[in-house]
């Protein structure tokens, strides 16, 4: 599913160039991902920005209002979307914050890798950069995979 950034109509995918564009791969907490959507926001100015987010919906916890979360398996399909959405539009909100009017692409898949090749071959991506923070050591890395 692809669309614009907060309240803009939304645009097909097959307007984003896969050559063109910089797709950044996010996890579903922004804290996660705000170092790396900022690196690539800062070194790629003025190229289309594109935020790419794998759902696993069988991992999914969905936080309550009243408190504690719940397995998104176990809840209607129009709350997991809503979710869903506003995880991608809090990355998008870094975005607008920095200037910068970014677009959206997600997937849901049980392997995050697996969802990333997926999208990468349908949309022919080109540019894809994404974090690594699997020791304190390497909280700062960021890779650029150009294809």
């Amino acid at each position: 599913m692809m669309s614009s950034a907060l309240s803009a109509p939304a645009e097909p995918i097959t307007e984003m160039d896969g050559c063109d564009t910089v797709y950044v791969a996010v996890a579903k907490d922004v804290k996660e991902s705000k170092s790396v959507l900022i690196w690539a926001l800062k070194n790629f100015k003025g190229s289309k920005i594109c935020v790419l987010h794998v759902h696993q919906l069988r991992k999914m916890m969905i936080p309550m209002p009243l408190g504690g979360s719940f397995p998104a398996i176990k809840l209607d399909k129009v709350q997991v979307q809503a979710y869903e959405k506003k995880i991608l539009n809090d990355h998008l909100l870094v975005c607008n914050r920095q200037g910068v009017r970014a677009e959206k692409l997600d997937i849901e898949r049980d392997n995050i890798e697996e969802g990333i090749v997926e999208l990468v071959d349908q949309y022919k991506i080109k540019r894809l950069v994404m974090g690594a923070a699997a020791d304190k050591r390497y909280s700062g890395l960021v890779g650029v995979v150009i294809i």
